[in-house]
């Protein structure tokens, strides 16, 4: 089984050799998705940060992608518009 690589360079030593870890794709705990729906969900993806990998150097490094920097946007748009209702 032949492993994908990211095209993103390894800032310790330019190697293209890297891999992301995204934690979203992980499953979401089931009580959390029930009990709150949505915004759970928002909220985890809002605050969770992925990680690049270096197979050549072992270099870990974390960092937000768009999608949780869109979230994050999201959920302080949700926020001032529930306080703003009142």
């Amino acid at each position: 089984m032949s492993e994908q690589y990211s095209n993103i360079k390894c800032s310790n030593c330019q190697s293209l050799k890297t891999r992301v870890i995204h934690p979203i794709n992980s499953r979401p705990s089931k009580s959390g998705v029930l009990f709150i729906g949505w915004f759970y969900l928002l909220f985890q993806c809002a605050f969770s940060k992925s990680k690049l990998i270096c197979d050549s150097c072992n270099h870990e490094e974390a960092y937000s992608t768009v999608l949780s920097w869109l979230a994050l946007f999201s959920l302080f748009f949700l926020i001032i518009i529930i306080f703003n209702s009142n």
